[in-house]
């Protein structure tokens, strides 16, 4: 049992009763090792060194971690970027966090200086794919609202578009070498804007980035803009980035998950690099559709190879069509690309899943390869959608093919001679089609073949599928596929939330009933403290970003997570980087508790024996103690 359960058990306790259940328990909290004879640091003094000329990550790391470290030291410890460096260390941040001496908040609007303690904040709190911690999005969310032009201060009103704009050239400028808090370079920046000379043309100041050998482009990585662009108006981010050079776009294409807002202008301005930036498209299906409704052949080619989903394949697919109301071809680099990802060895992997779906686009040369290496997954529906495609684009001699004939065996073979050998043979391959994608076709398909899920399909198949679920449930896999579905009804998504705890954590964002249904029916995985970025991949458990977003509230969460000790393990995993959750959680928990078992020490002592092998909730805990003590 750890320390942390037993003394936020014992929190509301009376201090006599909680010595007492410490004492017959036989574990105290775990005292600190004596510290090391250390010198005596001036740490005044030191930090003032310290912004002066930075010290290593693993120095300023130490410093914090030393238990004699003051908060005020540990604001500018863990903020300063040491010259050369292209990313924020994060260690020193870390450790801060860890101890408790700061929290996030602090460091985004105490720390100096404050667009590299901001950066700082941004490098730690990057988990899988881009996204950040969901509790520090939102506090970065909250800190942009002082950025030029988002009205955060009674001087920002005063601002024109132009005056916003020149406040933001200002500090995309200077905020590298800014020595003052985040507030501060907001502030002097609004100012910059309010005083500039209306008769001068707006400008970027280059020379005032800092450089390295002569340079700018290291310090820019470093010291991006991408991430507050992104939570700037998009009026003032279009014409920002109209002045940025290449380096600095560069820069901004690093930078994963970009709003729509930011990634249009860049594209807009820099149409040779359509590709990458809309392969870190923020992925959502607004986004998505925002992207794409630019009609750009290196757009859709970017995002088909980093599509998010089955609906973003997709859409880029048909896009290809005939057709389509406004066709978009995919560039012959993309297609290559695809062609050579189709031969990935892993069945699982998205590419591959997604090279499936150009059956249901217009471009032959990838319908042919979907053929050759994707039939199990695609089906005999899968196949014959392929074949109608080749026909539509080609005409009956996209049959005749050798690449196409050779491919085709059993029934689809069979269908594709009877079509070529009638005169109504596109007529008959759509109704074979049609046949084959009929509801309960596919459903029987899917239960024989569950890879044959990753597939859109009509709306008229998910009310046949609940059906078909509900008399005989699908395989295990093949229902997960379908639940993750972006088109999945919740009737069914979450049925398979409450019984697969694999797709549970995924399924769990799109509602409170899904969120609830996994802390209902799934226990709570090991907690580990979450991980720096330079440790691999990163991720936070899946409860934080929906308590972050209210999907679920913090007491539900306490209420209904199980086991007990797992979920307090849980909340001091996640206190580091979510204080105000943890602490809300805490007060829950405690209340509860206290109400429970009152001031009887047996119950307090039966709840601390058995809390380390208790399967249950912890309102289901504190319960059984006390029902234990008052039949003791």
């Amino acid at each position: 049992m750890t320390t942390s359960g037993i003394e936020l058990l014992l929190h509301s306790a009376d201090p006599e009763i909680a010595a007492q259940v410490r004492r017959r328990v036989a574990e105290t909290r775990d005292a600190a090792p004596p510290p090391a004879t250390e010198p005596r640091v001036d740490w005044p003094v030191l930090a003032a060194k310290h912004l002066a000329h930075p010290l290593t990550a693993p120095e300023c790391a130490a410093l914090v971690a030393r238990r004699d470290c003051p908060r005020d030291a540990a604001l500018v410890l863990v903020a300063a970027l040491a010259p050369g460096r292209r990313t924020h260390a994060t260690d020193a941040l870390e450790a801060a966090l860890r101890r408790g001496i700061l929290t996030p908040r602090d460091v985004l609007w105490e720390a100096r200086p404050g667009w590299s303690a901001m950066r700082t904040v941004e490098h730690y709190a990057s988990v899988r794919d881009g996204e950040l911690l969901a509790p520090v999005d939102r506090l970065l969310d909250e800190l942009a609202e002082l950025l030029p032009g988002n009205g955060g201060s009674p001087r920002d009103a005063e601002l024109s578009e132009d005056d916003a704009v020149a406040a933001w050239l200002w500090l995309i400028t200077h905020a590298p070498t800014y020595s003052g808090t985040f507030p501060e370079l907001c502030a002097r920046a609004v100012e910059e804007g309010l005083t500039r000379d209306p008769g001068k043309p707006l400008a970027l100041q280059e020379h005032a980035l800092p450089r390295v050998q002569g340079l700018t482009q290291e310090p820019w990585r470093a010291h991006t803009p991408a991430g507050m662009l992104g939570r700037a108006q998009p009026s003032i981010v279009d014409r920002v980035v109209a002045f940025l050079p290449v380096y600095a776009i560069s820069g901004i294409i690093e930078h994963r998950r970009l709003p729509p807002h930011v990634a249009v202008p860049v594209i807009r301005h820099r149409p040779d690099l359509a590709g990458p930036v809309a392969g870190r498209i923020r992925r959502t299906p607004e986004a998505v559709a925002e992207i794409l409704a630019l009609h750009l052949p290196h757009v859709h080619g970017g995002l088909l190879y980093y599509a998010p989903d089955i609906a973003g394949a997709h859409r880029v697919h048909l896009a290809t069509r005939i057709n389509a109301p406004d066709r978009v071809r995919l560039a012959s680099f993309d297609r290559q690309r695809m062609r050579h990802l189709a031969e990935a060895e892993d069945p699982a992997d998205p590419v591959a899943l997604r090279c499936a779906l150009a059956v249901y686009g217009h471009h032959p040369d990838l319908i042919r390869e979907a053929l050759r290496l994707h039939q199990e997954r695609l089906g005999t529906a899968g196949i014959l959608r392929g074949l109608l495609s080749l026909w539509q684009c080609r005409g009956r001699t996209a049959l005749l093919d050798p690449r196409v004939s050779r491919l085709l065996t059993g029934e689809c073979a069979d269908i594709a001679q009877a079509a070529l050998r009638s005169p109504l043979g596109y007529r008959r391959l759509r109704a074979a089609l049609a046949e084959h994608e009929a509801p309960l076709a596919l459903a029987a398909a899917i239960r024989r073949t569950p890879r044959q899920a990753y597939r859109p399909f009509p709306a008229s198949f998910w009310p046949v599928l609940i059906d078909e679920h509900a008399r005989d449930p699908l395989p295990k896999a093949a229902a997960r596929i379908l639940a993750l579905n972006p088109d999945a009804p919740a009737a069914f998504s979450l049925g398979v939330c409450t019984a697969d705890p694999d797709a549970a954590p995924a399924l769990a964002r799109r509602s409170g009933a899904h969120a609830q249904a996994a802390l209902r029916h799934h226990p709570l995985p090991p907690p580990e403290p979450f991980r720096r970025p330079d440790r691999g991949d990163p991720d936070a458990p899946w409860y934080v970003r929906e308590l972050t977003h209210k999907t679920i509230t913090l007491g539900e969460f306490a209420d209904l997570a199980f086991p007990a000790q797992r979920l307090l393990q849980a909340i001091d995993a996640f206190a580091p980087y979510f204080p105000d959750g943890a602490a809300e959680a805490r007060d829950h928990l405690t209340a509860r508790a206290d109400t429970t078992l009152g001031t009887d020490p047996e119950a307090w002592v039966i709840a601390a024996r058995i809390l380390p092998d208790f399967p249950g909730t912890f309102p289901e805990l504190v319960t059984t103690a006390a029902a234990a003590a008052y039949h003791a």
